[in-house]
């Protein structure tokens, strides 16, 4: 299987598709699911 830079992740990742990023550092982007199990804080 090769890489897909159409996917959603990447998407997300160059600010092509909105996300509300709770916490972002070099290693690892964090951001709230679209459909949350819980209310979390946004």
């Amino acid at each position: 299987m090769t890489y897909d830079p159409t996917n959603i992740f990447s998407k997300i990742l160059r600010g092509e598709l909105p996300a509300h990023k709770v916490y972002e550092d070099d290693t690892a982007p964090v951001m709230m699911d679209i459909f949350p199990q819980s209310w979390g804080t946004p």
